[in-house]
């Protein structure tokens, strides 16, 4: 599919870019400037659509009342659970990948299925690191009831009503 090829190749001119703006200012690897990634294209109409992440922010799916993360987190904490560690786990928000700290990223890319009325969130840590995925189901619940900005807005101040204290950033794509 040259379209994974394309994607494949913007995400690592992305991080190239970004990790040579680091390297000039003489910041070792691991510091410096980074971001977490998450995204969709559909690159035909009708199409596939493709998704793609670097780091911890997510991708999530509502369909039928329930929501579903579609993502993975790229951090130690995740990798620590995937492990079968329970015990004085890492905190959640160590990286293990990100744009820009390194010279390489390896990106999660996947074709993501669709069907009518599915409804995509992305989202930073600022909102899934506090709001309660319950409560996140509950706001996508009345999506079909108010503007899809609307609903971004109701996440972005629950996230602040919980105690969020980093970037909160939600978008969402309803798909007819």
């Amino acid at each position: 599919m040259q379209a994974l090829g394309a994607l494949h190749e913007a995400l690592e001119a992305v991080n190239t870019r970004l990790y040579a703006h680091n390297h000039t200012r003489q910041l070792s690897e691991g510091r410096g400037m980074g971001t977490t990634l998450t995204g969709i294209w559909r690159p035909q109409a009708g199409g596939p659509l493709l998704a793609f992440h670097v780091g911890d922010s997510r991708l999530y799916r509502y369909r039928h009342g329930e929501l579903e993360q579609l993502s993975r987190d790229q951090t130690w904490y995740q990798q620590a659970l995937d492990a079968g560690h329970f015990d004085r786990l890492p905190a959640r928000n160590v990286l293990l990948q990100a744009i820009g700290p390194a010279p390489r990223v390896e990106p999660q890319v996947w074709v993501q299925a669709v069907q009518a009325e599915d409804l995509l969130m992305l989202c930073s840590d600022g909102v899934h690191g506090c709001v309660p995925h319950h409560e996140m189901a509950r706001v996508l619940e009345g999506a079909g009831r108010e503007s899809l900005e609307g609903s971004s807005q109701r996440l972005i101040r629950l996230a602040a009503e919980y105690g969020g204290r980093d970037n909160a950033t939600v978008v969402l794509v309803k798909f007819e």
